[in-house]
């Protein structure tokens, strides 16, 4: 799958070309997230096209996880923290392999946290 963090660029699903599948299947990253989503993303990793040191734009593991498990249809509702220990707990057994930042995580952890206690505070 070609996966690009820039708001207008696409991700691309690799199906094996058939004549019924011929059009290409992608979507663009932005359009999939929700605003809860992007306020997430932003807040745990900074912004959503993160730009390194050099000037060029980094890709956002985390916006790019939460558009394809929404794509794919293995995120259906707002992201909770369920969703964000799974992620966790998928990368602790992939060897430690820190596809998205385990800082990113963490934040996310934090961030959905404080907002259930804002919540919880308002309904009181």
């Amino acid at each position: 799958m070609q996966v690009s963090n820039n708001p207008i660029a696409t991700s691309t699903k690799y199906v094996t070309p058939t004549a019924e599948n011929q059009k290409s299947q992608s979507f663009v990253i932005n359009d999939v997230l929700t605003a809860h989503d992007k306020k997430l993303v932003t807040v745990a990793t900074g912004g959503l096209q993160p730009v390194l040191s050099s000037g060029l734009h980094e890709v956002n593991q985390l916006a790019t996880r939460i558009a394809i498990d929404r794509e794919t249809g293995t995120l259906s509702g707002e992201v909770d923290e369920n969703y964000i220990n799974k992620l966790m707990t998928e990368q602790n057994s992939n060897n430690h392999a820190e596809t998205i930042q385990t800082s990113a995580l963490q934040k996310s952890l934090e961030f959905l946290k404080q907002e259930r206690a804002d919540f919880f505070r308002r309904t009181v």
